[in-house]
Protein backbone atom coordinates (compact mmCIF):
# COMPACT_ATOMS: atom_id res chain seq x y z
CA UNK A 1 0.00 0.00 0.00
CA UNK A 2 1.07 3.20 -1.26
CA UNK A 3 -0.52 6.79 0.24
CA UNK A 4 -0.22 9.60 -2.13
CA UNK A 5 -1.21 13.10 -2.61
CA UNK A 6 -4.48 14.13 -0.66
CA UNK A 7 -7.26 17.31 -1.35
CA UNK A 8 -9.59 19.10 0.46
CA UNK A 9 -12.58 19.96 -1.88
CA UNK A 10 -15.76 21.82 -0.92
CA UNK A 11 -17.51 20.02 -3.50
CA UNK A 12 -16.53 16.64 -6.13
CA UNK A 13 -18.36 15.95 -9.18
CA UNK A 14 -19.84 12.51 -9.60
CA UNK A 15 -19.86 10.81 -13.18
CA UNK A 16 -22.27 8.25 -14.58
CA UNK A 17 -20.25 6.01 -16.71
CA UNK A 18 -23.09 4.21 -18.33
CA UNK A 19 -24.91 7.81 -19.08
CA UNK A 20 -22.53 10.25 -18.66
CA UNK A 21 -24.87 11.85 -16.18
CA UNK A 22 -22.76 13.93 -13.93
CA UNK A 23 -24.25 15.25 -10.58
CA UNK A 24 -22.14 17.75 -7.75
CA UNK A 25 -22.21 17.04 -4.48
CA UNK A 26 -21.87 20.14 -1.95
CA UNK A 27 -20.29 19.55 1.75
CA UNK A 28 -23.07 19.98 4.88
CA UNK A 29 -22.76 23.31 6.19
CA UNK A 30 -20.02 23.84 8.48
CA UNK A 31 -17.46 20.77 6.77
CA UNK A 32 -15.50 20.09 3.87
CA UNK A 33 -14.26 17.06 1.62
CA UNK A 34 -10.89 15.77 2.28
CA UNK A 35 -9.68 12.97 0.05
CA UNK A 36 -6.71 10.64 0.19
CA UNK A 37 -5.01 8.96 -2.46
CA UNK A 38 -4.05 4.95 -2.42
CA UNK A 39 -2.43 2.71 -4.20
CA UNK A 40 -2.63 -0.94 -3.50
CA UNK A 41 -0.18 -3.26 -5.46
CA UNK A 42 -0.59 -7.12 -5.31
CA UNK A 43 3.29 -8.28 -4.84
CA UNK A 44 3.32 -11.81 -5.22
CA UNK A 45 3.56 -14.16 -8.41
CA UNK A 46 1.11 -15.53 -11.28
CA UNK A 47 -2.48 -16.44 -9.76
CA UNK A 48 -1.58 -14.55 -6.53
CA UNK A 49 -5.40 -13.58 -4.93
CA UNK A 50 -6.28 -11.02 -2.51
CA UNK A 51 -8.77 -8.06 -1.55
CA UNK A 52 -7.94 -4.75 -0.73
CA UNK A 53 -8.80 -3.61 2.80
CA UNK A 54 -12.09 -2.70 4.33
CA UNK A 55 -12.78 1.17 4.02
CA UNK A 56 -13.61 1.36 7.73
CA UNK A 57 -9.86 -0.09 8.45
CA UNK A 58 -8.59 3.32 6.61
CA UNK A 59 -8.90 5.61 9.01
CA UNK A 60 -7.79 9.64 9.03
CA UNK A 61 -6.75 11.20 12.60
CA UNK A 62 -5.79 14.81 13.14
CA UNK A 63 -5.59 16.58 16.94
CA UNK A 64 -6.73 13.19 18.75
CA UNK A 65 -9.77 12.97 16.10
CA UNK A 66 -10.10 9.69 13.89
CA UNK A 67 -12.12 10.26 10.96
CA UNK A 68 -13.93 7.39 9.43
CA UNK A 69 -14.40 7.24 5.13
CA UNK A 70 -17.55 8.29 3.83
CA UNK A 71 -20.11 5.48 2.83
CA UNK A 72 -22.77 7.95 1.33
CA UNK A 73 -21.34 9.17 -1.91
CA UNK A 74 -24.29 10.76 -3.43
CA UNK A 75 -27.65 10.55 -1.63
CA UNK A 76 -29.65 11.91 -4.85
CA UNK A 77 -28.30 8.94 -6.93
CA UNK A 78 -28.37 6.31 -3.65
CA UNK A 79 -24.70 5.68 -4.18
CA UNK A 80 -23.44 3.91 -1.45
CA UNK A 81 -20.79 1.47 -0.07
CA UNK A 82 -22.12 -1.57 1.53
CA UNK A 83 -18.42 -3.50 2.07
CA UNK A 84 -17.66 -0.92 4.48
CA UNK A 85 -16.47 -3.31 7.06
CA UNK A 86 -15.69 -6.86 8.17
CA UNK A 87 -19.57 -7.61 8.86
CA UNK A 88 -20.44 -6.49 4.95
CA UNK A 89 -18.23 -9.15 3.70
CA UNK A 90 -21.05 -9.88 0.96
CA UNK A 91 -21.83 -6.50 -0.57
CA UNK A 92 -18.36 -7.09 -2.28
CA UNK A 93 -19.71 -7.33 -5.83
CA UNK A 94 -22.15 -4.60 -5.08
CA UNK A 95 -19.20 -2.21 -4.64
CA UNK A 96 -17.24 -3.53 -7.32
CA UNK A 97 -20.09 -2.94 -9.73
CA UNK A 98 -20.22 0.64 -8.05
CA UNK A 99 -16.52 1.51 -9.03
CA UNK A 100 -17.03 0.23 -12.38
CA UNK A 101 -20.16 2.43 -12.66
CA UNK A 102 -19.20 5.89 -11.23
CA UNK A 103 -16.17 7.89 -10.98
CA UNK A 104 -14.96 11.35 -9.52
CA UNK A 105 -14.63 14.29 -12.12
CA UNK A 106 -11.11 15.21 -12.63
CA UNK A 107 -9.91 12.67 -9.99
CA UNK A 108 -10.43 9.14 -10.72
CA UNK A 109 -11.98 5.81 -8.77
CA UNK A 110 -13.33 6.04 -5.67
CA UNK A 111 -11.91 3.79 -2.90
CA UNK A 112 -14.05 0.48 -2.53
CA UNK A 113 -12.90 -3.08 -1.34
CA UNK A 114 -11.97 -5.03 -4.15
CA UNK A 115 -10.92 -8.17 -5.27
CA UNK A 116 -7.24 -7.86 -6.88
CA UNK A 117 -6.10 -10.66 -9.16
CA UNK A 118 -2.55 -10.88 -10.76
CA UNK A 119 -2.97 -12.69 -13.90
CA UNK A 120 0.50 -12.28 -15.13
CA UNK A 121 3.89 -10.64 -15.00
CA UNK A 122 2.37 -7.83 -14.94
CA UNK A 123 1.77 -5.58 -12.12
CA UNK A 124 -2.14 -5.75 -10.77
CA UNK A 125 -2.84 -2.37 -8.72
CA UNK A 126 -5.72 -0.14 -7.56
CA UNK A 127 -5.25 3.87 -7.28
CA UNK A 128 -8.17 5.31 -5.91
CA UNK A 129 -9.68 8.41 -3.74
CA UNK A 130 -10.69 7.78 0.13
CA UNK A 131 -13.31 10.11 0.91
CA UNK A 132 -14.02 11.66 4.36
CA UNK A 133 -16.01 14.32 5.65
CA UNK A 134 -14.51 16.69 7.92
CA UNK A 135 -15.06 20.12 10.35
CA UNK A 136 -14.19 23.30 8.55
CA UNK A 137 -11.54 23.36 11.32
CA UNK A 138 -10.31 20.07 10.41
CA UNK A 139 -6.39 20.61 10.98
CA UNK A 140 -4.20 19.32 7.92
CA UNK A 141 -0.76 19.86 8.63
CA UNK A 142 -1.24 17.41 11.43
CA UNK A 143 -3.20 14.90 9.54
CA UNK A 144 -2.18 11.36 9.81
CA UNK A 145 -3.84 8.40 7.83
CA UNK A 146 -3.47 5.29 9.29
CA UNK A 147 -4.34 1.56 8.13
CA UNK A 148 -5.55 -1.20 10.15
CA UNK A 149 -4.32 -4.19 7.97
CA UNK A 150 -4.18 -6.39 10.77
CA UNK A 151 -1.22 -8.20 11.39
CA UNK A 152 0.67 -3.95 10.95
CA UNK A 153 -1.23 -0.48 10.91
CA UNK A 154 1.02 2.05 9.36
CA UNK A 155 0.56 5.25 9.84
CA UNK A 156 1.56 8.33 7.00
CA UNK A 157 2.15 11.79 8.00
CA UNK A 158 -0.35 13.37 5.47
CA UNK A 159 1.33 16.92 5.32
CA UNK A 160 4.28 18.61 6.33
CA UNK A 161 6.69 21.06 6.83
CA UNK A 162 10.62 19.80 5.87
CA UNK A 163 11.95 21.62 8.92
CA UNK A 164 13.66 20.56 12.02
CA UNK A 165 13.99 21.49 15.49
CA UNK A 166 16.51 19.89 18.31
CA UNK A 167 15.35 19.28 21.87
CA UNK A 168 17.45 18.30 24.54
CA UNK A 169 17.35 18.84 28.59
CA UNK A 170 20.52 18.25 30.71
CA UNK A 171 20.64 15.96 33.52
CA UNK A 172 23.15 18.78 35.18
CA UNK A 173 20.82 21.36 35.97
CA UNK A 174 17.51 20.48 34.34
CA UNK A 175 18.05 23.60 31.30
CA UNK A 176 15.77 22.77 28.45
CA UNK A 177 17.21 23.51 25.25
CA UNK A 178 15.34 24.10 21.98
CA UNK A 179 17.84 25.16 18.85
CA UNK A 180 16.06 25.60 15.01
CA UNK A 181 17.78 23.13 12.56
CA UNK A 182 16.77 23.87 9.54
CA UNK A 183 15.74 21.96 6.63
CA UNK A 184 14.29 22.32 3.09
CA UNK A 185 11.05 24.17 4.00
CA UNK A 186 12.90 27.13 6.49
CA UNK A 187 11.90 29.72 4.17
CA UNK A 188 8.05 28.63 4.67
CA UNK A 189 8.81 29.34 8.51
CA UNK A 190 7.39 32.83 10.00
CA UNK A 191 8.31 31.51 14.16
CA UNK A 192 8.98 28.58 16.09
CA UNK A 193 6.43 28.09 19.49
CA UNK A 194 8.09 26.53 22.23
CA UNK A 195 5.88 25.08 25.17
CA UNK A 196 7.19 23.96 28.22
CA UNK A 197 4.79 22.76 31.00
CA UNK A 198 7.06 21.80 34.04
CA UNK A 199 6.47 18.89 36.66
CA UNK A 200 4.33 21.46 39.01
CA UNK A 201 2.19 22.55 36.39
CA UNK A 202 3.87 25.81 35.57
CA UNK A 203 3.82 26.70 31.80
CA UNK A 204 6.27 28.69 30.23
CA UNK A 205 5.94 30.09 26.23
CA UNK A 206 8.89 31.38 24.32
CA UNK A 207 9.30 31.79 20.26
CA UNK A 208 12.39 31.66 18.16
CA UNK A 209 13.00 32.60 15.01
CA UNK A 210 13.81 30.58 11.68
CA UNK A 211 17.51 31.10 11.87
CA UNK A 212 19.74 27.96 12.49
CA UNK A 213 20.82 27.85 15.28
CA UNK A 214 18.58 30.10 16.89
CA UNK A 215 17.82 28.87 20.41
CA UNK A 216 15.62 29.57 23.80
CA UNK A 217 17.09 28.14 27.14
CA UNK A 218 13.92 27.26 29.60
CA UNK A 219 15.03 26.37 33.56
CA UNK A 220 12.94 23.12 33.32
CA UNK A 221 12.75 20.57 36.36
CA UNK A 222 15.86 18.53 37.28
CA UNK A 223 15.45 15.04 38.07
CA UNK A 224 11.62 15.22 36.55
CA UNK A 225 10.34 15.08 33.60
CA UNK A 226 8.45 18.03 31.66
CA UNK A 227 6.10 18.12 28.59
CA UNK A 228 7.78 20.07 26.26
CA UNK A 229 5.75 21.17 22.92
CA UNK A 230 7.79 22.51 19.60
CA UNK A 231 5.44 24.03 16.98
CA UNK A 232 6.26 25.71 13.34
CA UNK A 233 4.14 28.20 12.11
CA UNK A 234 4.19 28.99 8.66
CA UNK A 235 3.70 32.02 6.61
CA UNK A 236 0.24 30.26 5.31
CA UNK A 237 -0.55 30.40 9.04
CA UNK A 238 -0.47 26.53 9.08
CA UNK A 239 0.83 24.73 12.28
CA UNK A 240 3.10 21.83 12.08
CA UNK A 241 3.95 20.04 15.56
CA UNK A 242 7.00 19.12 15.95
CA UNK A 243 8.20 17.95 19.26
CA UNK A 244 5.59 16.46 21.70
CA UNK A 245 6.74 14.64 24.63
CA UNK A 246 8.76 14.28 28.00
CA UNK A 247 11.73 14.94 28.85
Amino acid sequence: MQVGSYKEVPYYQLVNMKTADMIRVDHPLGKKFYLVSVTITVMGGYGTNDYTPYPQKLSVISNDVTYLPMKVISDEWGVEIEAYGPDDYYSISHDAALSDRYFLKDLGEIYVRKNLYKEGKEKEFFNAWVMYEVPESFNKANAFFKADLGDSSPVWKMHDLLAEVGVQKSSHNGIITVSFAGGPNSNLVNDVDVTVTKADGTVISETIRPIIGDNVEIAGTKGEKDHVVVVLNSYSCEAFKKFDGYI
